[in-house]
């Protein structure tokens, strides 16, 4: 590796935390409007925030190391090598992540008796769609990207990877909000059965029903 090479990933380095954390929270701030569709009056901040917190200083300094790792793997040849790191990537890291990520942010959200539920319902569907994005993307970038912007590439597909997957990340906070707007739903219903039931058995509404069923 070239002096100019070297200082030009070490840059990429020194600047992937703040990098990713602006990615995750961008992609979430996108995710609300544009997906969820929820207008800036009812934008979660916090949520974006904590995810911003997430990817800059939790998630980073975890994924420098690991990328580190994959680049000590130096097989005989190019395709044996590419393999090898999207392999080690994809089903030894990723599994852990995604763990990682189910464990991490119910208790950065002061609910940690949701990680199990979480993780039973998120995991694996998460898991999957991790696969179908980031197999092709690491079998490209680890075999004709340069190693200094192997980071950029990994960066900007998590901008969409980030739009894409937070409003299943956080679908148990739809779920919640729609189970309480269909109970408020049936409460309005209830209500107006009883009004409906209590007009009926008025007096003077069932003595004219007996004049008229005499009449007739």
């Amino acid at each position: 590796m070239g002096n100019t090479e070297g200082q030009a990933l070490i840059a990429c380095w020194l600047a992937f935390p703040s990098v990713l954390g602006y990615i995750m929270a961008t992609g979430d701030i996108l995710a609300q409007q544009g997906v969820e569709k929820k207008g800036w009056k009812n934008h979660d901040v916090i949520r974006t925030t904590r995810l911003a917190f997430y990817g800059g200083c939790i998630f980073a300094p975890i994924l420098m190391p690991w990328f580190r790792t994959l680049e000590r793997i130096d097989l005989k040849s190019r395709v044996l090598t590419t393999v090898a790191r999207v392999s080690a990537d994809q089903f030894i890291a990723a599994p852990c992540l995604v763990t990682f990520f189910f464990t991490a942010m119910p208790v950065l959200e002061g609910k940690p008796d949701e990680i199990s539920k979480r993780l039973k319902e998120k995991w694996q569907p998460i898991l999957v769609k991790n696969w179908m994005v980031f197999i092709p993307t690491q079998a490209i970038n680890m075999s004709i990207v340069p190693p200094p912007l192997r980071l950029l590439v990994v960066n900007v597909v998590s901008l969409f990877w980030t739009v894409a997957t937070s409003p299943i990340l956080f679908s148990f906070v739809i779920t919640q909000t729609r189970t309480s707007l269909g109970q408020i739903v049936k409460l309005l219903h209830l209500l107006h059965l009883s009004k409906r039931h209590k007009r009926n058995a008025n007096p003077s509404t069932v003595r004219a029903r007996l004049n008229a069923s005499r009449n007739f």
